[in-house]
């Protein structure tokens, strides 16, 4: 159970008694059972009091510290043992950086505004900016007592240093407590006392996002667990302890996930505010229990500017611009790392354009900024937010910044108006110009487009044959937006109007005009457009008049045709300069503006350019008129191949000692395509090429054309070689396909040098047939 402690000037030693039982068990594992000893919750209360009464002596050498110039991991965490100091741990990696020793963390706090971690031993208070070493600003105190005060855990959020007090004493009870960083004064922001029983705050911590304070409640029954403490003392659980858990001393919050840290080596339970669930817990770095354990989260930061200018590419000075309609504009927006940590990643959000950036890899070290620019094309005054989001891959240590630019375009009514005529009454035609029979009913069709960036609210609508169509008709109509009227007449004559459209506001203001004109002929006009095409698809009609294949196949040809006159057309011919007559007398009511498709499909082994002509009448025949169209479709030829054959098959020389041999080898091309080759040499084998020092080839390579030959001179070397036999092989590399490597074994017998020729004397006996001559 909970054990409330009143600093009173007598119960200084049952404090230092209980202090000193808490030390001796916090250099050792957590014991598991404890019948005769006090609970973790009266040596933190034993620790803490004693602690007010008198802090003892600073670390009298200075702290090991690390070049943290840069911070690369977001959640701090340390705990009450000096040999083991204080960690940054890094939440997706859950790497653990040793960051310096030599002091007790019973509590934390990242002050982002000034770029330090505020921790705390009991009542001394600590600083350490991120880019120094740690240094003790002073007691914690009261504000009205001056006593000193000890605090659990700690917090900072919107701009003020919260203590968490987990004792009581005269006139100080348990609650949270603001306190002054430069006086050190404390004083009581949220009393407990609503949950007199029900509390037992260690680990504190303030959500970067909304400045809301949460606590990690030891105390046990329904209130323990993660907690949100709310103004008036009342606690509403977030999320009880996970299971066996009763002891969370540090809490840190950050990137929409609560780190709950125990004092004893084991886990960091990590809570999603948006699952509201537990996930994959992180190892704490300390390998023994101790007695308080403190941890906050550095968040990281930036800022956003956004400028916009009419030069492209240049970042404007200003955010907010007059320009006319339609003018083009340059946003720029600059992001700056105003926190400790790097930020790898980047996503940007306009509210006018979407998405500009997302997932954008830039490392963005802390004070550095980076830019981007977005051009665009205005026709309306327009206000726009940014919202630029900075963040590593996790996503972790996630930063997010706005900033609104505002583009003012004057008021610039303006209207447009087409106006079109054809034979269907529910729908607009596409045309302006219609031959018909005398005494057609045709259909006006009248739309009109709003080009300017002002509404417009009335509409007159005047067409120079038919008279007033509207007159002040009511429609709101928006930048952009289009409205259509149509309007049937029976026309007996050719006819040229012109329709007047005036839109305005009440007043009348913003008043524009447009006018457009449409023609009606009464000639009976045939006439009628063919197009060809052609594809590989059945049954489809192709996009393109060409077409090439590999080899002869099927083809698919589309013919369509279009009356383009003011006569239907009832009966059809269509002929093919290569597929001969493929419709004879079809009957077909081809009304003016209808088509008609007809597909054909046909096996073609050649280049094959081929023209159709279709013809349509009536029965007499009458109004007859034809129209032709082509399609190509190109079969290439077969493609060529080279053949190789090389002679001899293979070489066998023999010299003399220090000689030379030469003989040709043909490499002859009995393809019908260009043979490329080249020659190595292998002192066993081409798949292992090499250097044979005893014979040469020349040229190395060449080419052969179909039905050509080339020579190639292959000289043995003997010289220098001793005699014995020697192999290798001439390998030819080629492009025949079927054959691109020839091997041509190589042998060289360098005979044995010659026996020297010894000259022999034989004495001249006189009458011999080598001296006839006698005395």
């Amino acid at each position: 159970m909970r054990v409330r402690i009143l600093v009173i000037a007598g119960s200084i030693a049952l404090a230092v008694g209980l202090l000193v039982a808490t030390l001796a068990l916090a250099q050792g594992p957590r014991p598991t059972a404890q019948p005769d000893g006090p609970t973790e919750a009266e040596r933190e209360a034993a620790a803490a009091a004693a602690l007010e009464a008198d802090p003892g002596p600073e670390p009298a050498v200075p702290p090991l510290m690390a070049p943290w110039q840069v911070i690369t991991a977001p959640l701090f965490a340390g705990v009450s043992d000096p040999a083991i100091g204080a960690y940054l741990i890094d939440p997706v990696s859950g790497d653990a950086l040793p960051l310096f020793d030599r002091f007790e963390v019973w509590g934390a706090a990242y002050d982002g505004d000034n770029g330090r971690v505020f921790f705390n031993r009991g009542p001394i208070l600590y600083s350490w900016p991120l880019d120094g070493s740690p240094t003790r600003l002073g007691t914690i105190e009261s504000v009205t007592t001056e006593e000193s005060l000890s605090m659990y855990g700690l917090a900072y959020g919107d701009g003020v240093l919260y203590g968490a007090r987990g004792i009581s004493s005269a006139g100080h009870p348990e609650g949270i407590y603001a306190i002054d960083p430069a006086t050190r004064q404390a004083t009581l922001a949220i009393d407990f006392a609503p949950n007199p029983a029900s509390t037992d705050v260690g680990g504190l911590a303030a959500d970067p996002a909304t400045g809301a304070l949460y606590g990690a409640n030891d105390a046990p029954g329904a209130l323990q667990g993660l907690v949100r403490i709310e103004p008036s003392g009342q606690f509403t659980v977030i999320a009880p302890y996970p299971e066996g858990e009763d002891d969370i001393d540090g809490l840190a919050i950050g990137d929409g996930q609560a780190y709950l840290v125990t004092d004893e080596p084991g886990s960091i339970y990590v809570f999603d505010f948006a699952t509201l669930a537990y996930t994959t817990p992180l190892t704490t770095p300390w390998t023994t229990s101790e007695l308080f354990a403190g941890a906050d989260w550095i968040a990281s930061s930036i800022s956003l500017t956004k400028t916009v200018g009419v030069e492209p590419g240049v970042c404007a000075a200003t955010d907010a611009i007059e320009v006319e309609m339609g003018s083009e504009v340059t946003y720029c927006y600059t992001a700056t790392n105003t926190g400790p940590i790097p930020l790898a990643l980047h996503d940007l959000e306009d509210s006018a354009f979407g998405a500009l950036r997302d997932g954008l890899a830039f490392e963005l070290a802390p004070g550095a900024s980076t830019s981007v620019m977005h051009t665009a094309t205005l026709t309306t005054t327009t206000v726009n937010t940014a919202t630029w989001t900075a963040y590593n891959a996790g996503p972790s240590t996630i930063a997010t910044a706005s900033a609104t630019a505002t583009v003012t375009v004057p008021a610039a009514p303006s209207i447009t108006l087409t106006k079109t005529v054809g034979r269907d009454p529910a729908a607009c035609a596409a045309g302006s110009t219609l031959a018909i029979d005398p005494d057609e009913a045709v259909t006006y069709c009248y739309r009109v487009t709003n080009t300017g960036n002002v509404s417009l609210a009335l509409h007159d609508l005047e067409d120079s044959a038919l008279g007033s169509l509207l007159d002040g008709r009511a429609l709101d109509l928006a930048p952009g937006a289009s409205a259509t009227i149509t309007e049937t007449a029976t026309i007996t004559q050719t006819t040229v109007n012109t329709a007047t459209w005036t839109a305005y506001n009440a007043g009348p203001t913003d008043v524009v005009t447009a006018t457009a004109t449409a023609s009606v002929t009464t000639e009976r006009t045939p006439a009628i457009l063919l197009s060809k095409t052609v594809g590989l698809v059945a049954g489809e009609c192709a996009a393109t008049t060409e077409l090439t294949l590999d080899a002869p196949g099927e083809v698919t040809y589309c013919y369509r045709v279009t009356n383009t006159g003011n006569v239907t057309l009832n009966w059809h011919d269509l002929t093919d300069s290569a597929l001969g007559s493929l419709r004879d007398g079809l009957a077909l009511a081809l009304a003016p503006g209808d088509s008609a498709t007809i597909l054909e499909t046909a096996a073609i082994s050649e280049t094959t350019t081929n023209i159709a002509t279709w013809t349509a009448y009536n029965a007499g025949p009458a109004d007859s008129v034809s129209a032709t169209a082509e399609a190509t479709v190109t079969v290439l030829p077969p493609p060529t191949e080279p053949e190789i054959d090389v002679t001899p098959a293979a070489m066998e020389v023999e010299a003399g000692p220090n000689s030379q041999v030469e003989r040709t080898l043909t490499i002859s091309n009995s393809g019908d395509g260009e043979l490329t080759w080249s020659i190595q040499l292998a002192p066993e084998s081409c798949d292992a090429p090499g250097v044979l020092l005893w014979v040469a080839v020349g040229p190395p390579s060449g080419t052969t054309a179909p039905g050509g030959l080339s020579d190639v001179t292959v000289t043995f070397d003997a010289a220098g070689m001793a005699p014995d036999t020697y192999t290798g092989v001439l390998c030819v590399a080629s492009n025949d396909a079927d054959e691109p490597l020839v091997a041509v074994p190589l042998t060289l017998t360098v005979l044995p040098e010659p026996p020297p020729t010894r000259k022999v004397f034989l004495p001249i006996v006189p009458g011999s047939p080598r001296n006839p001559k006698t005395p």
